[in-house]
């Protein structure tokens, strides 16, 4: 789902702050757009995937008409890509023919190497007669903010998007994830306060807090902090339930519920398997009770509306991605790409801007004296009949 439709997923990354754009960018980025510009698989070639730039609106279009990936202080491209997979029966059934036609000739039987190079033979040969599979996401960059989206949020997509990047401008991306966006949020006075926050504890018989790794890698960071986004999810329903909705202290016109369904999970117990709650409408109430003994909300769908505009998206706990973000309808004009463009960038960018605020607004009650009584009342609400 790319950003010209009306649903799309995303996540948020930030160039880094000591990367500088040349004075002549737009000369050297088309270059290299240019240069990693997708290319059709040649059926005669044994690559299994081809990835490559293509325009956001023109996508199997393998060729580039000029500039058009720049728009305004934008960058705008779409990332293809195309696989050729053999299925693993096809390919079973057909290595069980070639031996049996062998067989059946008086050959004899092949040793382990000669079954291992027969069976690569088989499979190349069906690989370049499998018909690939396009997967298409986009990528816009706006060089003022140094701000980037990305319309996927799998781990597989964002790390090929951001290993392509680096390649095609010379730049490194960091992912935004609940801790990073609170680190630009607060004073770096702060910092060392935020850095000591702990989970909170929201049982009345609490079982064992979760650990903190001490870890320096990013991996380990995202793990220790995955707490804030959780804890920010579970701020939101309770605000939302307990204020009708009128949950923002500097936007009176956003109002925000949550819709259709909330995930959670345990942490699971000596490398056990987690357990998944998932409470649709009409169950909010077993909801609560999950949060009660312990279960950390991991993925919420909300309803907003702002503006007299609505949205309606899913966040996820670790990342603070945004899924199945579906804003306003906006038909496509064919003639006007670049308008269509900027209006879904004002969309999105809108309920990006509104969530942050309200991010903003949990971490400065989250790391002072309120946040206690606050949890008190949160475990009075999922008490609650």
């Amino acid at each position: 789902m790319g950003f010209l439709k009306n649903t799309t997923s995303f996540s948020r990354f930030n160039v880094n702050p000591s990367s500088v754009l040349p004075e002549d960018y737009r000369r050297i980025f088309a270059a290299n757009i240019l240069r990693f510009s997708f290319r059709e698989i040649d059926d005669q070639s044994d690559d299994a995937q081809s990835v490559g730039w293509v325009d956001i609106a023109d996508p199997m279009n393998t060729d580039f008409k000029g500039e058009e990936f720049f728009k305004g202080d934008f960058i705008t491209l779409g990332l293809r890509t195309d696989s050729r997979k053999v299925p693993s029966q096809a390919l079973k059934d057909q290595f069980r023919k070639a031996l049996k036609e062998k067989w059946s000739n008086g050959e004899p039987s092949l040793a382990k190497d000669q079954r291992i190079e027969l069976k690569e033979a088989i499979k190349l040969q069906l690989l370049k007669r499998a018909i690939p599979s396009t997967k298409l996401c986009d990528f816009m960059w706006n060089t003022q903010t140094s701000e980037v989206y990305f319309s996927a949020t799998s781990e597989r997509d964002c790390l090929q998007f951001l290993g392509i990047f680096k390649e095609t401008f010379g730049i490194n991306l960091t992912q935004l994830f609940p801790y990073s966006i609170a680190q630009e949020i607060v004073s770096i006075d702060q910092h060392s306060h935020l850095d000591h926050l702990s989970p909170a504890v929201f049982t009345e018989t609490p079982n064992k807090v979760q650990e903190m790794t001490g870890g320096s890698n990013m991996i380990s960071l995202i793990q220790d902090k995955k707490f804030l986004g959780q804890e920010f999810l579970i701020w939101l329903w309770y605000r939302s339930q307990v204020d009708a909705g009128k949950i923002s202290t500097t936007n009176p016109i956003l109002e925000l519920w949550i819709d259709n369904n909330i995930v959670l999970e345990s942490a699971g117990n000596e490398g056990g398997k987690a357990e998944k709650v998932i409470c649709c409408h009409g169950e909010m109430f077993e909801a609560r009770g999950a949060l009660s003994q312990g279960k950390k909300i991991t993925k919420a769908s909300f309803k907003m509306f702002l503006e007299e505009n609505e949205y309606s998206f899913t966040l996820d706990g670790t990342w603070l991605n945004f899924k199945a973000c579906k804003t306003p309808k906006i038909p496509i004009d064919k003639d006007d790409i670049d308008g269509t463009f900027f209006e879904r960038v004002y969309l999105l960018q809108a309920v990006v801007k509104a969530i942050t605020r309200l991010f903003e607004d949990f971490i400065k009650i989250r790391m002072t004296t309120k946040w206690p009584i606050l949890i008190q009342e949160i475990k009075d609400w999922m008490a609650k009949e």
